[in-house]
């Protein structure tokens, strides 16, 4: 899951300076500043994201230590991500670690399949998504940038599902980005309205992990 955000601040001050030529007259000097402030944001993957994919490019190219090795690293990962998880959602949450763990004895066995993988490791990341959702519901408004990357998230681990579940998820996701960038471009009058919206498409997404995770 993509969850975090890096932001980069550069000021830059720019100063001159005048004096008269006269002898008689006191040196004078001005000096004007300029802040110029420029913001990067960049998304950047989890970690357990990238053990997890390199475990299945492990089981592509038939290298079953180094499927092991990176989903232990994915696994020990994925539990420092999932840290902020409570109620039914750490419990579903276990649930699936418990599913993973099982997958590395099947790793060392060499009967691990990359269909098996992607089942277990979407379940156990859309149920982190469920709760990033919760987080931001609670908030008095929804806030833009951690929803754009929960969101973000989700769609990378949905396009793994089977066809049916893939189109219905990314459905959801795409109602939600649409309720979104309306939310940020509604007349002061409208945001309330835009806000209520697209609340009802995070539940709907909601809705569609619990169904699937």
């Amino acid at each position: 899951m993509k969850s975090n955000l890096l932001a980069i601040s550069l000021m830059i001050a720019l100063a001159s300076c005048q004096s008269s030529p006269k002898k008689q007259e006191a040196q004078t000097s001005t000096t004007d500043t300029t802040l110029i402030a420029a913001e990067e944001t960049q998304v950047l993957e989890n970690p357990s994201d990238a053990y997890f994919d390199q475990a299945l490019v492990a089981l592509q190219t038939n290298a079953p230590e180094t499927a092991v090795k990176d989903l232990q690293s994915g696994i020990a990962a994925l539990k420092v991500e999932g840290k902020n998880l409570k109620g039914e959602n750490l419990s579903l949450f276990d649930n699936h670690l418990k599913d993973l763990e099982k997958l590395v004895e099947r790793a060392k066995e060499k009967k691990l399949t990359e269909a098996e993988l992607n089942e277990a490791v979407t379940a156990a990341e859309l149920t982190v998504g469920h709760q990033a959702i919760e987080d931001i519901l609670v908030l008095p408004e929804v806030t833009t940038d951690p929803l754009k990357v929960t969101l973000n998230d989700l769609e990378k681990h949905v396009g793994k599902m089977d066809k049916s579940s893939k189109e219905e998820g990314l459905k959801l996701i795409n109602t939600a980005r649409t309720s979104l960038d309306a939310r940020e471009k509604a007349a002061k009058q409208d945001a309330k309205k835009m806000d209520d919206r697209l609340r009802q498409d995070l539940k709907n997404i909601q809705t569609y992990i619990k169904k699937h995770a």
